[in-house]
């Protein structure tokens, strides 16, 4: 289920596109009508899609606003819904960065489509972060666990394999896994 940060100043916009929305998919659906319920919509709850609709601030700074909100939120998909006519140039301005531009009127088949991938890229994403914070705790405790070794053989004066083997069987004896016996032995000899 997406959770999407509409951002549209007209409520009959909002409206327009929350129907799409919930047309294509069952996806949690907010309204940002000004820059300032961005911040307050990112503070009371998690927004994986952006869909701007502009013009949003009705001034010249619109793309600048859009990249800076981009920079300042790069984990969020967004989307740009634009009148056709200034595709082109809205491209040239935000190439490489990654967001998805949507030609006016929608088309209910292409933004289908579109908040498809985004859903099967943000699955993507959190299993991909997911990954990555398992793969760092367990470099973490390879870090911990050698240097507990290197403690002992300091400290206790064993071999390198003498070290190994007696944390493997302090956890078995103990009936706890091996970065207990690896941190208490890290807290004994006073080292971080």
């Amino acid at each position: 289920m997406l959770s999407c940060l509409v951002c549209t100043s007209k409520n009959d916009r909002f409206q327009a596109i929350k129907s799409l929305i919930f047309n294509v998919s069952k996806s949690e659906v907010m309204w940002a009508q000004y820059q300032e319920d961005i911040a307050k919509n990112l503070a009371n709850s998690v927004v994986d899609v952006f869909i701007i609709d502009l013009p949003y601030i009705g001034d010249h700074h619109e793309m600048r606003f859009v990249m800076s909100l981009h920079q300042r939120y790069p984990d969020i998909c967004m989307i740009i819904l634009v009148a056709h006519q200034y595709i082109d140039k809205i491209q040239e301005q935000i190439e490489g960065l990654g967001i998805l531009i949507v030609a006016k009127p929608l088309q209910r088949d292409i933004f289908k489509q579109f908040l498809t991938f985004v859903s099967n890229y943000q699955c993507h994403m959190k299993n991909y972060q997911m990954q990555q914070k398992k793969l760092l705790k367990q470099i973490s405790e390879m870090k911990q666990f050698y240097l507990a070794k290197c403690l002992l053989m300091e400290n206790e004066y064993m071999s390198e394999s003498m070290a190994h083997h007696y944390i493997e069987k302090e956890a078995m004896n103990q009936r706890v896994p091996k970065i207990t016996i690896v941190k208490n032995i890290i807290n004994k000899y006073g080292r971080d």
